[in-house]
């Protein structure tokens, strides 16, 4: 549960946002998604020393019904310093976890980001800011899911305070890849995010 503060993390956040378009159009093409898309964020190398640390816990419900705490937290801001620094310059937010599962690698990306030219603290909301909402969630051998803001079907509130810490929910985030029938991850997925920073 680290800040990351360097060119690691933009090269991840890149990495990101390229996979996620690459993964929509995939799937727009007929082809397979990417195998563990989450994977190329999360495994971006060391974390350097950092200078504040964040904490958060994200639960979801819909197409996956799960609560992770045990996770790493990051924001990409426009300057290196406090949590206040931070939370001034804010751009993205980003939630990774991995873990076993029934011997089973799992990995949850959540990410959040504002629109190009906006940045700091404040309260964000979809119905008026073009936030960039999306979720990937991969399971070993078995599936593979991303979830983004659909117009006029999502929902999502950002509320990122002066002291760094916020909140994030997003509700009927629409699943890009199709699954046979009774696959729950096939459903809109809902997200709660709380992180703080000290």
């Amino acid at each position: 549960m680290r800040v990351i503060w360097t060119a690691r993390l933009v090269v991840g956040m890149a990495a990101a946002l390229l996979l996620s378009t690459l993964a929509f159009a995939a799937y727009q093409s007929g082809g397979p998604p990417p195998a563990a898309a989450s994977r190329a964020v999360a495994r971006v190398g060391p974390t350097p020393p950092q200078a504040v640390r964040l904490s958060g816990r994200v639960t979801v419900s819909g197409g996956l019904t799960r609560t992770w705490t045990a996770a790493r937290v990051s924001v990409l801001s426009g300057a290196y310093g406090s949590c206040v620094i931070q939370a001034r310059t804010f751009q993205t937010l980003v939630f990774a976890h991995e873990e076993q599962v029934n011997s089973r690698q799992e990995e949850l990306l959540v990410t959040a980001n504002l629109p190009n030219g906006t940045a700091g603290s404040g309260r964000y909301d979809l119905a008026g800011t073009n936030l960039s909402i999306s979720a990937v969630f991969s399971r070993t051998g078995e599936s593979n899911q991303l979830w983004s803001v659909r117009p006029g079907q999502s929902r999502a509130t950002l509320q990122v305070k002066p002291d760094g810490s916020g909140t994030l929910t997003a509700a009927s985030l629409a699943a890009a890849y199709p699954r046979p029938a009774g696959d729950p991850t096939s459903r809109p997925l809902n997200v709660s995010f709380s992180f703080a920073c000290g």
